[in-house]
């Protein structure tokens, strides 16, 4: 996977994503888990997070040390298919029909992992700096073949996090790890080895 290693001296520069509608893949998704988070003044309340990142096969970095790799873009999300929530309206914008009440009970969105589709790319200004961020996703138009994946696919949440926490941004790593299903599993107390005592040594059949 591609790292990006910020340092104080780096003068690296990345522009952002030409906007416009390219063709992109799914190839990375982070379960962030359950974390507080509020909305304007409201109280926080516990939210169901993921992270997912598209790569766009088509630009391809040149030169340098991540050359031949390609550009990315990511997105974080509540983890729920509610009607209103952002993730399921892009969803059925990119399979081109709603969920089934049976699918929208349990859907595995890891089924999306290497699955080619269509991202609009906006740019937002935020003082002097230009974001580019995810405006829209629908399917790929009939007859439109995608290149070949680039990036490995890779499915991340608090059970392998740190095998491949420099595959993923450090604040998505910190918030995971503040998450409900995270400190759960830090609390959850590891099964002790038997010991052998060593005059039963002799009985064991190998």
């Amino acid at each position: 996977m591609i790292k990006i290693i910020a340092t104080e001296g780096n003068t690296t520069k990345w522009e952002p994503v030409e906007a416009g509608t390219h063709l992109a893949r799914c190839v990375r998704m982070v379960h962030i888990g359950t974390v507080m988070e509020s909305y304007a003044n409201e109280p926080a309340k516990p939210k169901n997070k993921v992270f997912l990142t598209w790569e766009f096969p088509s630009m391809l970095i040149e030169g340098g040390e991540y050359d031949g790799k390609p550009r990315v873009i990511s997105k974080e999300y509540t983890l729920s298919l509610h009607p209103k929530t952002t993730l399921c309206k892009h969803l059925v914008a990119w399979r081109g029909k709603s969920f089934s009440p049976k699918e929208a009970e349990a859907f595995d969105i890891t089924k999306l992992l290497g699955v080619a589709c269509m991202i609009t790319v906006v740019h937002n200004e935020v003082g002097d700096k230009v974001y580019a961020n995810i405006g829209t996703i629908s399917g790929l138009p009939k007859g439109l073949e995608a290149p070949e994946q680039v990036l490995e696919s890779l499915a991340v949440n608090a059970t392998n996090i740190d095998e491949h926490s420099d595959s993923i941004p450090d604040y998505i790593v910190e918030k995971l790890k503040t998450s409900t299903e995270f400190l759960a599993l830090a609390e959850t107390p590891t099964a002790q080895e038997p010991v052998v005592k060593e005059e039963e040594e002799e009985e064991l059949p190998f």
